[in-house]
């Protein structure tokens, strides 16, 4: 059996509606789950996308300015590869 690990991009909100309308917009690809505090503290909400290799092209197709970053996640790490200026 092949181990292999499979690509997660999280999105962070400013607040629960724009995490709720991020779900709605990538349907269900996309699972809202608590935000790790190591992430943000702004919001109890983001959305998780597995295994999309345009997730992130996708979220910010769909951003509002409820949207505050963006990470890839490898094992236990974070990587923030878009953030809200």
């Amino acid at each position: 059996m092949e181990n292999r690990t499979e690509k997660i991009t999280v999105a962070t909100f400013f607040n629960h509606y724009g995490a709720m309308k991020m779900k709605k917009a990538l349907g269900p690809d996309a699972v809202l789950r608590p935000v790790p505090r190591l992430l943000s503290s702004s919001c109890g909400t983001c959305v998780f996308v597995n295994g999309k290799d345009d997730a992130l092209k996708e979220i910010l197709d769909n951003a509002d300015e409820n949207l505050e970053a963006v990470y890839t996640k490898d094992s236990e790490k974070y990587t923030n590869i878009w953030k809200v200026n």
